[in-house]
């Protein structure tokens, strides 16, 4: 297939949030749709290409903003809350001379505002997670959970020694494409609770098929798992400790929010040739 965007050079930047990486194309590309899995396949390659977790197609200008969200593996996804919160950096810190208190991009599922807080920080702000099914057992795998949707789906693990069941790699994968979730699959979500209010987790995503530093959909689901098995209903903040740093999820009557670090590493061209 002849590809409409070989031997141009495509801006970029690569965006961070808790060692989860992104890479951000700005503006028109030129790029066909139906080019873009291969693209992102390229792009994203830790060897040959800039590596990333995933990639964010961004145009917008003042504060409005859209985005088009693909997993490494060329798969489009409707969200990603780290690669949100890198969004909002490189808006704050190189898009705009003078943004505002808050700037909002539009995702497929809704609209999602964000800001940069005093501490240097960046928040966002999103609809509760969906509680699809909780408890849930599903057979074969003999592994019950919760089924969340924070922007996309996860089924959320309760444990007692998370390191056990990361080593299980065999068994994230047969839990991600059990036939309970369709031909999209899930990510598969593993929690521990350290304190009152403080879980660690990690998130095996779908798009990846492996565990990676950090999720923020994975955070968001997680911290609603755990107020779910715990009963503690009350709580309005959960610290969430993932691989690759803190996170915080809030909640209130209508919306719920993450917080945490996010940076603009570098920006470059892609040679494609």
């Amino acid at each position: 297939m002849k590809k409409i965007y070989k031997n141009k050079n495509i801006k970029f930047y690569k965006v961070v949030g808790t060692e989860n990486d992104f890479v951000v194309v700005p503006g028109p590309h030129g790029i066909l749709k139906k080019e873009i899995p291969d693209f992102v396949r390229s792009i994203c390659h830790r060897h040959n290409g800039v590596g990333a977790d995933g990639v964010v197609f961004l145009k917008g200008a003042d504060g409005h903003y859209q985005w088009d969200f693909y997993n490494c593996d060329g798969s489009s996804a409707q969200m990603c809350g780290n690669a949100m919160r890198g969004v909002a950096a490189l808006i704050y810190t190189h898009l705009e001379k003078k943004p505002g208190k808050q700037i909002e991009v539009k995702t497929k599922p809704f609209n999602v505002k964000a800001e940069k807080t005093k501490g240097g920080q960046y928040k966002i702000y999103l609809p509760k997670p969906k509680v699809i099914s909780a408890p849930c057992h599903l057979p074969i795998v003999e592994v019950s959970g919760n089924v969340i949707n924070s922007g996309v789906p996860h089924f959320v693990i309760p444990t007692k020694n998370m390191n056990l069941w990361v080593e299980d790699i065999s068994l994230m994968k047969r839990i991600q494409s059990h036939s309970m979730f369709g031909k999209e699959q899930t990510n598969v979500t593993l929690y521990q609770e350290t304190a009152k209010g403080k879980i660690k987790a990690v998130t095996f995503e779908r798009g990846v098929k492996a565990f990676t530093k950090a999720c923020g959909t994975g955070a968001l689901a997680a911290a609603k798992g755990y107020l779910l098995d715990t009963n503690k209903g009350k709580e309005s903040r959960v610290q969430v400790s993932m691989p690759g740093g803190q996170l915080e999820v809030g909640f209130d009557k209508k919306s719920i929010y993450l917080l945490g670090p996010a940076s603009v590493v570098f920006r470059g061209e892609w040679l494609w040739s």
